[in-house]
């Protein structure tokens, strides 16, 4: 079965024994399935298992592996070879609190060649009401290409995509009592420059960055 880890965002394969239902690990990574309504998997008749899969800096490819992981996944498509001479920026989950007290994440993505101990500007992308660290591990931490945040990491930018919790009545509010807590832990962590801040928004983002 493929899987989901909420907590690590990581995801995988497990076995399930059917007779006694105990469940093995075969592999977990800081990888993606995507926003496909169901993992993309399909088992060969030698018994191999293809996949696809994404991860913060790398777009969607066909992997290959033996049915028991016993060796490393193999790619076995370059669906951009052109994305092979850029540097892309790494993802971090992070977390804070809001200013309710709520625990929140967020997927950080640094910029290109970070180097730590040097801050850079920072962009926040907000949704209101979305959990927007499960894309984590996505490419770019989209599924649009014009939204792909690469655009901005490869750029010298850092971008944080935070998660937000909203109540009936009080959606702005509440969107600046996660976002701003979530831009301070980033600028704690020594990464964000405090007189470098930029938001932005598509759709009800767009609602989410005025407030």
């Amino acid at each position: 079965v493929a899987t989901k880890d909420e907590q690590s965002k990581q995801a995988g394969f497990y076995r399930i024994d059917l007779p006694t239902g105990n469940a093995t690990r075969l592999l977990e990574q800081n990888m993606d399935f995507g926003d496909f309504p169901t993992p993309q998997i399909e088992v060969t008749e030698k018994g191999s298992v293809l996949y696809i899969i994404e991860d913060a800096q790398h777009c969607k490819d066909i992997w290959i592996a033996k049915a028991d992981f016993s060796t490393p996944p193999r790619r076995v498509t370059n669906s951009n070879p052109l994305f092979d001479g850029y540097v892309m920026g790494e993802s971090r989950l992070i977390e804070w609190y809001s200013a309710d007290g709520v625990k929140l994440r967020g997927a950080l993505l640094l910029p290109a060649n970070y180097r730590p101990g040097e801050r850079y500007p920072l962009v926040v992308n907000v949704y209101g009401g979305e959990i927007m660290s499960n894309r984590v591990n996505q490419f770019g931490f989209s599924w649009s290409p014009v939204l792909n945040m690469q655009l901005l990491a490869t750029r010298g930018y850092a971008v944080l995509l935070p998660d937000t919790v909203l109540r009936p009545g009080t959606p702005m509010a509440d969107i600046a009592k996660c976002v701003l807590p979530g831009v301070n832990k980033v600028i704690e962590m020594g990464i964000a420059d405090p007189e470098k801040l930029g938001v932005m928004g598509a759709s009800y983002g767009g609602y989410s960055t005025l407030a």
